[in-house]
C-alpha cells in the first residue's frame, strides 16, 4: 500500500457517525415534530379580583386566574372557553398543578377560567339556619350576576357567540349542572367529574346542612338546587363520570342523575355520557379523565 497505513477504528467510527445523522434525517422527513406556535405554549395569564357583594364593596373578594392565547395575527382569541368549578375546599390551583389541564387546553386553545370558590356549594339562596357564610352572597349567585358578566363585559370572553363550556370535580361538578340551569343558554357542553347531584340522597351530607338546614325540618329547601329534581329543565351536553371506588360522593349520585336526564330527554338534541370507573375521588382520577372530556367537547 505504498507506506498507506489506515486507521480503521477512525473509519467505522465515521461510518457510525453518519449512519445516526441519516436515521436522525429520516426521522425528520417523515416523523416531523408537531409544530406549535408561540401563542398555544405561552398563554397569557391573568388574575382578577372581584367583591363577592359588588353593590357594598366590602369584605371578601374573589380571586380568578384568567388564561388566554393569541392567534397567528397576535390578537387575544378566545373563540372556546372553559370556566372550572372547583369541589368544595378545592383550591383553583390544583386543576393546573396535579393535572394536564392547561397542556390540553393550550394545545386545543380553550381559554381557562379558574375562580376560588373556596367552601362554595353553588347554592342560589341563604337561609336563617345557613351557617356557611363563605361567600357573603349566594356562590351561584355571584357566579350568575358578577363574574360571568365582568368577565363579558370586560374580557370578551364567555360571550354568546362563542362556545363556551364548564368543568367541575366533587362539588364543582354540581356547580357545573347547577351554573347551567341558572344560564341555560349559554354553554355547550359541560363534563362532571364525581359530582353530587341530589341532596336529599344524602340527609347527612354536612355541607347541605350548613346551607340549607336540617332536612327533616326543611325537606322542602333540599329539593331546591337539585339538578335531580331538575333534569326537565336539561338543555347542555353532559359529560359524567365517576368512580365507583368513590368513599366522598357516592358513585349512585352520577348514576341517578344519568338516568333521569336520559329518561327526561325525549325529543331534546342534548347528548349525554356517562363514564363508569373503579376509580377513587382524587386528581389522579380526574387527570385520567381530561383527554376524554376535551374529545367529547371538541364535538360540539
Amino acid at each position: 500500500m505504498g507506506g498507506l497505513k489506515l486507521n480503521w477504528q477512525k473509519i467505522f467510527n465515521m461510518a457510525i457517525l453518519w449512519e445516526y445523522k441519516r436515521i436522525i434525517l429520516l426521522a425528520f422527513l417523515f416523523f416531523p415534530l408537531p409544530f406549535f406556535p408561540a401563542d398555544v405554549w405561552n398563554p397569557e395569564k391573568e388574575t382578577i379580583s372581584l367583591w363577592q357583594n359588588p353593590s357594598a364593596k366590602n369584605g371578601k373578594k374573589v380571586e380568578m386566574d384568567i388564561y388566554l392565547f393569541r392567534d397567528a395575527s397576535g390578537k387575544l382569541s378566545c373563540g372556546r372557553n372553559l370556566l372550572v368549578l372547583p369541589g368544595y375546599k378545592f383550591s383553583r390551583h390544583r386543576w393546573i398543578r396535579e393535572t394536564r389541564l392547561l397542556e390540553i387546553a393550550r394545545s386545543r386553545k380553550y381559554c381557562l377560567v379558574l375562580p376560588e370558590m373556596g367552601r362554595a356549594v353553588y347554592e342560589s339562596r341563604f337561609y336563617p339556619e345557613t351557617t356557611n357564610n363563605a361567600f357573603s352572597v349566594p356562590s351561584l349567585v355571584w357566579l350568575r350576576d358578577t363574574a360571568i358578566p365582568h368577565l363579558q363585559r370586560e374580557k370578551k370572553m364567555l360571550l354568546h357567540s362563542q362556545k363556551n363550556f364548564l368543568l367541575g370535580n366533587s362539588t364543582g361538578g354540581r356547580g357545573v349542572a347547577l351554573v347551567h340551569l341558572a344560564l341555560p343558554d349559554l354553554f355547550t357542553a359541560g363534563a362532571a367529574l364525581s359530582g353530587d347531584f341530589d341532596q336529599t340522597r344524602m340527609p347527612e351530607d354536612y355541607l347541605m346542612r350548613a346551607i340549607y338546614g336540617p332536612y327533616r325540618k326543611f325537606p322542602s329547601r333540599w329539593r331546591e338546587d337539585n339538578p335531580v329534581f331538575s333534569a326537565g329543565k336539561w338543555k347542555m351536553h353532559l359529560y359524567l363520570s365517576h368512580g365507583k371506588n368513590d368513599r366522598v360522593v357516592p358513585f349512585e349520585q352520577s348514576r341517578i342523575f344519568y338516568h333521569e336526564l336520559q329518561k327526561n330527554k325525549k325529543d331534546k338534541l342534548y347528548t349525554i355520557i356517562f363514564h363508569e370507573t373503579l376509580n377513587e375521588h382524587d386528581f389522579t382520577f380526574w387527570n385520567r379523565e381530561l383527554p376524554g372530556v376535551f374529545a367529547f367537547f371538541d364535538k360540539f
